[in-house]
């Protein structure tokens, strides 16, 4: 993944300059990480949350809003829960274009909400959900087992998205790196052509 590094952004930017490549990066991750396929809800929403990391100079911001997730989540009706968890490959939700924006805010807003909403009251149920996928139990099963009856936290996006101001994580980090220490090289006309 190739990263601009000179782009002059405002330090109070919402919106992460290089989300699709952080996208893109986590979807990778997630992807290897995991024994078999990962619901789609859930590898996009997690994809979407993280995809909107802030680093700063002091700190990290992770599952700052999307703006335009929000706007839909909020405008669009929502998917049914049976159909937003059963969605796959072959569903019009991940095959049409106008659908997979609304699926895909539909997942951000329900993976931030499972990690943000409620004063973090959700994250542990999340994480026993993540733990559960990755020893390869099977999505209805880890539902149940993580969360119970995970229709009232479905039907709580609606509220979540609506209110003026929605949580994200701030990660402080350490400033004793000495950036002299960093390898570098100047690139070839023909490794930055690609």
């Amino acid at each position: 993944i190739g990263v601009r590094t000179h782009l002059n952004e405002p330090s109070d930017a919402d919106e992460n300059p290089y989300q699709s490549a952080y996208w893109s990066y986590v979807s990778s991750v997630l992807g290897r990480s995991f024994p078999g396929r990962l619901p789609p809800w859930y590898h996009r929403g997690v994809c979407e949350v993280w995809s909107n990391t802030r680093v700063r100079e002091k700190e990290i911001h992770v599952g700052r809003v999307i703006q335009a997730n929000v706007d839909r989540a909020r405008g669009g009706g929502l998917i049914r829960l049976d159909e937003f968890l059963s969605a796959d490959g072959r569903s019009h939700w991940l095959t049409q274009d106008g659908d997979i924006h609304l699926f895909e805010s539909q997942a951000w807003a329900f993976v931030h909400y499972l990690m943000f909403g409620d004063n973090g009251a959700h994250t542990a149920k999340l994480t026993r959900f993540s733990g559960l996928l990755m020893r390869g139990v099977p999505q209805e099963q880890a539902l149940r087992e993580a969360f119970g009856d995970v229709k009232p936290l479905f039907d709580q996006i609606h509220t979540y998205v609506s209110q003026s101001l929605l949580p994200f994580a701030r990660i402080g980090v350490t400033l004793e790196l000495d950036v002299k220490t960093f390898g570098s090289r100047e690139m070839t006309p023909a490794e930055a052509a690609l």
